[in-house]
């Protein structure tokens, strides 16, 4: 059971497709998000509103060092962003 668990949250590839992990971090990167509470309160938001499978995203996000909506910009995307071909946003286009 433990060997099942660990693989389900594998940091090799994410549960869901790389397309509906790039839309999480575009989510998470949008102009004037709210500020994090130290939860996965928006990263859950995402996922139950596109009926993706919650639990194992967090663990796999957990498992690549997001434990709250904030550590998954700055730590899942370090380790992610350009396997999946994710840009943060240029902040200066708005500027």
């Amino acid at each position: 059971m433990f060997k099942w668990f660990r693989r389900q949250i594998s940091s090799d590839e994410p549960p869901i497709s790389r397309e509906a992990v790039r839309g999480l971090f575009d989510w998470l990167d949008r102009p004037n998000p709210p500020p994090c509470d130290h939860s996965h309160r928006l990263t859950t938001e995402y996922l139950r509103d596109r009926a993706l499978p919650t639990e194992p995203t967090l663990g796999w996000l957990k498992a690549n060092g997001g434990y709250c909506d904030c550590e998954v910009m700055f730590n899942v995307t370090d380790k992610w962003g350009e396997r999946i071909g994710w840009e943060p946003a240029n902040e200066d286009e708005d500027a």
